[in-house]
């Protein structure tokens, strides 16, 4: 008897599992946009976003006026907004920043931003980020050049999250920021395929306590001027996979992590110094190729369709 009770109990707990994975599965709304505001509307969890080709967003024609971006559907933060006291509920925010506003993504998942084919977006502010992401999940962007209309200097990076969980950039060209092309903290499971990180003023990335991110067959461009790859805190199991650095300006790994590289090719005039000091932080697991030079890199099918 005891057999058979104990028998159903299981059977009854797996059945529970099951429905409750069952209620898991979200259905996913897809959505065309081809200007920003319709754009802005479409920002949700369990969304797949596709932007109509040959498009230009400036997501500051919306972003930068309170009336349309309440009609967007967009929370306006003010001068002394509090994240924290959102922090319950999934928003898309336009967020103060010191120049302008900054398009902040609260708490959403399941969301998926993809290009048809030559879609650029871009924000006018020099020290916001085209994309801020906090406390997300499940994120792709795919198929886009994201940068500034002007460079900036100190602040603004092109794609900034924080405590977010797979995180993938597929395809993309991220260019010209104050600061760096990606600044991560606290954020598990970031992955760039095959995209371009080029013209940022201080650096290529900036990864804070972040972990299991893996760039593969990235290449970085002409980036300057400090620390171009920092990675710090308690960061762990960071990869590069058949990357490229060129033309770059500044000292290459600033690292207090161990960090692995698989077939890379690297040209960097100070190589060799910084090779030396790092030598028990990076680890090939591929020979790679360490060139002083600076020397343009041969294209190759990687970034935004056009």
């Amino acid at each position: 008897m005891k057999k058979i009770i104990f028998t159903l109990s299981c059977m009854l707990i797996a059945m529970g599992c099951i429905t409750s994975q069952a209620r898991v599965v979200e259905p996913v709304t897809k959505v065309k946009v081809k200007n920003v505001k319709e754009f802005l509307k479409a920002l949700d969890s369990n969304r797949e976003i596709t932007i109509a080709k040959n498009t230009t967003l400036n997501l500051s024609e919306v972003l930068e006026d309170r009336a349309l971006s309440l009609e967007s559907n967009l929370v306006w933060v003010e001068d002394d907004y509090d994240h924290s006291s959102l922090s319950q509920y999934s928003t898309a925010a336009s967020d103060n920043e010191f120049d302008g506003r900054m398009l902040t993504l609260m708490k959403l998942h399941n969301l998926t931003i993809v290009g048809e084919k030559n879609v650029e977006i871009v924000v006018t502010p020099r020290y916001a980020n085209v994309f801020n992401f906090e406390k997300c999940n499940n994120i792709t962007i795919k198929n886009l050049t994201l940068g500034h209309t002007d460079e900036g200097y100190c602040t603004g990076g092109v794609i900034g999250m924080s405590d977010c969980e797979d995180i993938t950039i597929e395809d993309c060209d991220l260019y010209g920021c104050g600061t760096y092309g990606i600044e991560a903290s606290e954020s598990r499971g970031v992955e760039m395929k095959r995209s371009i990180i080029r013209d940022c003023s201080y650096g290529i990335m900036e990864l804070r306590s972040c972990k299991f991110v893996n760039f593969e067959k990235c290449d970085f461009i002409r980036n300057r001027e400090y620390g171009l790859v920092c990675i710090g805190g308690e960061s762990q199991w960071i990869r590069f996979d058949d990357c490229r650095w060129a033309q770059n300006n500044g000292n290459l790994f600033e690292i207090s992590v161990p960090i692995k590289l698989d077939g890379c090719e690297i040209h960097h005039p100070q190589w060799q110094t910084n090779k030396y000091k790092l030598k028990d932080l990076v680890e090939e697991q591929t020979p790679c190729q360490w060139l002083e030079d600076l020397k343009e890199l041969t294209p190759r099918k990687i970034g935004p369709k056009k």
